[in-house]
């Protein structure tokens, strides 16, 4: 994977960054639940709650940059149903 700093003099571009770190979080976690399903029924729910977390963690995301009218990276679906606490603070209000 390669390292890049996102613009930090725009809110859009931080939003953005981070929807594609959590996009491939998100993904390694499901990858890890495809392969050890059925298998190891401790791993597989420990990493159910990760993604879980993470899911939501892009969803409130998402929500903060959509009222804000900025653009949002296509996303995978995720278990956007599970409810979990999320402790995710983005404040893009200006100045």
């Amino acid at each position: 994977m390669e390292f890049a700093l996102p613009d930090c003099s725009d809110v859009a571009s931080i939003g953005e960054y981070a929807l594609k770190r959590l996009n491939t979080i998100i993904d390694a976690y499901e990858a890890f639940l495809n392969r050890v399903r059925g298998t190891d029924d401790l791993s597989f729910h420990l990493v159910l709650d990760l993604l879980a977390a993470e899911t939501h963690q892009r969803a409130d995301l998402q929500a903060a940059l959509a009222d804000q009218g900025i653009r949002t990276v296509a996303l995978a679906p995720g278990l956007t149903d599970t409810p979990v606490p999320t402790v995710w603070v983005c404040d893009l209000a200006p100045g």
